[in-house]
C-alpha cells in the first residue's frame, strides 16, 4: 500500500491496472464498494479512478459502473458547490458546502433576540474563522455569520441558539455544516 493511502483505493486500482487480465464489471464494482465503504473520496483516489476508466483493457461493462460512479460524484460536488455560492440558512443543517480558499461563506438566520435568544458560535474547526457580523444588530430578527474559509482543508461548523439570562433552553437542534475548502487552481507561467 502507498504510505500516503491510507484507505486503499488507490493501491488497488494499481494493482488492477499492472495486472494483463481485462478489468473486468466485477472488479469495477468491488472497486466502487469499497470506495463507497470509506466515505468522500479524496482528490487523488478520484484520479485513480479515472485512469482505471480510460485504461485500454477496461471492458466496457467495468467503464459503465466507474462513469456512473464519477458522474454521481461529480453532480454531488456541483450541489455542494451550489450551497456554498448562496447564502447559508438553518433548513441547511447537516449539509455540506464546497467552495475555493479566500472564500467567505455567508450564513443568515432568524434570531428571537426579542425573547432572548440568540445564535452563537459552538465550534469552528479546520482552516476557517467564523465570526457574528455587524448586520446582525441592525435587526432583532436577524443573525448574519461570516464564515472566512482560509486555506484546503475540511471546515466543521456547529452554531447554537442559546438563551438569554431567564429564557428556557431552546428546543431547536444545532445547525451544523461541513465545508470542503478547495485549493486555488493558479495559471502557472508558461513563458
Amino acid at each position: 500500500m502507498i504510505e500516503s493511502d491510507v484507505r486503499g483505493i488507490e493501491t488497488i486500482v494499481r494493482r488492477l491496472l499492472a495486472s494483463p487480465e481485462p478489468i473486468s464489471f466485477l472488479d469495477a464494482v468491488m472497486v466502487i464498494r469499497h470506495v463507497r465503504k470509506t466515505g468522500d473520496p479524496f482528490e487523488r483516489e478520484v484520479q485513480s479512478l479515472i485512469h482505471l476508466h480510460d485504461a485500454p483493457h477496461t471492458t466496457d461493462g467495468a467503464r459503465e459502473v466507474l462513469a456512473d460512479f464519477l458522474s454521481g460524484w461529480a453532480r454531488k460536488q456541483e450541489l455542494e458547490r451550489l450551497l456554498g455560492g448562496r447564502v447559508i440558512i438553518a433548513r441547511d443543517t447537516g449539509k455540506k458546502a464546497r467552495v475555493s480558499e479566500g472564500t467567505t461563506v455567508v450564513l443568515e438566520f432568524t434570531e428571537r433576540r426579542g425573547k432572548g435568544y440568540r445564535w452563537e458560535v459552538e465550534r469552528c474547526e479546520g482552516p476557517g474563522r467564523c465570526t457574528r457580523d455587524a448586520r446582525s444588530g441592525q435587526s432583532a430578527l436577524t443573525a448574519v455569520f461570516l464564515l472566512v474559509c482560509q486555506s484546503p482543508g475540511q471546515v466543521y461548523l456547529t452554531l447554537r441558539e442559546s438563551p438569554g439570562k431567564g429564557s428556557p433552553l431552546p428546543a431547536g437542534d444545532p445547525f451544523d455544516l461541513v465545508i470542503a475548502v478547495e485549493a486555488l487552481i493558479r495559471q502557472s507561467d508558461s513563458t
